[in-house]
């Protein structure tokens, strides 16, 4: 009997470990996206700012 309270278990226990992994895994995936798309939006502005800070100056 007790093995079938624990094989009763095992289902909805497995379903809620894959679901919470599968949210923190989706949460972690949106943090790097974050990060990715504001370091895309920064990178012109970081082009510009080494190239006027490395160009050649005239006398």
């Amino acid at each position: 009997m007790n093995t079938l309270r624990q094989s009763t278990w095992a289902i909805p226990g497995l379903l809620a470990l894959t679901t919470f992994t599968g949210l923190i895994l989706a949460l972690v995936a949106e943090g790097i996206w974050d990060w990715l798309s504001w370091a895309l939006e920064a990178l012109p502005v970081l082009i510009v700012l080494i190239y006027w800070n490395t160009r050649p100056r005239r006398l």
